[in-house]
C-alpha cells in the first residue's frame, strides 16, 4: 500500500517508510462520522510526531479536501483521491476507515467508524517494530 502524492497543502508525502508506523486515514468532507474522528487523529498526530500520519480524502473536488483541512487545523498531510486510485488500493468500502501500517509495509490493522481512539493507540504499539 505504499504510495507517493501531492498533499493538499503543496508538501510531497511518500508512504513508505521503512522501520516506521504509518497510519493511513480515509475521509470525506460529505461524510458525518470522518467529521467526528478527524478532532483525535489531528490530536493523535501532534502528540506522536514520530508516526507518519497521512490523510486521504475521497471527496469530488479539490476545494473540498482543502476545506477539509482548513476546518480542522490539520498538521498532517491530507492526500485529495479525486480518481479513487488509493481508496482502490487499500479496499476502502466505508469512510471514515484507518490502516496501520507496521515497520514493513504490511497492514496490521483496519478501524472503521466504530473503533475509538484507544483502539489506534493500541494498534499504533502493537505495529512498532
Amino acid at each position: 500500500p505504499s504510495f507517493k502524492r501531492d498533499a493538499v497543502n503543496g508538501t510531497h508525502v511518500e508512504v513508505a517508510a521503512p522501520g516506521k508506523v504509518v497510519v493511513v486515514k480515509f475521509v470525506a468532507k460529505y461524510c458525518e462520522p470522518c467529521m467526528k474522528t478527524l478532532p483525535a487523529i489531528e490530536k493523535l498526530h501532534a502528540k506522536h510526531p514520530e508516526i507518519l500520519i497521512v490523510g486521504v480524502s475521497e471527496d469530488e473536488r479539490e476545494r473540498d479536501a482543502r476545506e477539509l483541512a482548513s476546518s480542522f487545523n490539520l498538521t498532517f498531510p491530507l492526500v485529495h483521491d479525486s480518481q479513487q486510485v488509493l481508496a482502490a488500493r487499500y479496499r476502502v468500502r466505508d469512510l471514515p476507515v484507518t490502516y496501520v501500517l507496521d515497520g514493513h509495509g504490511n497492514v496490521a490493522w483496519v478501524g472503521g467508524p466504530e473503533k475509538t481512539e484507544s483502539d489506534l493507540v493500541a494498534a499504533i504499539e502493537a505495529a512498532k517494530p
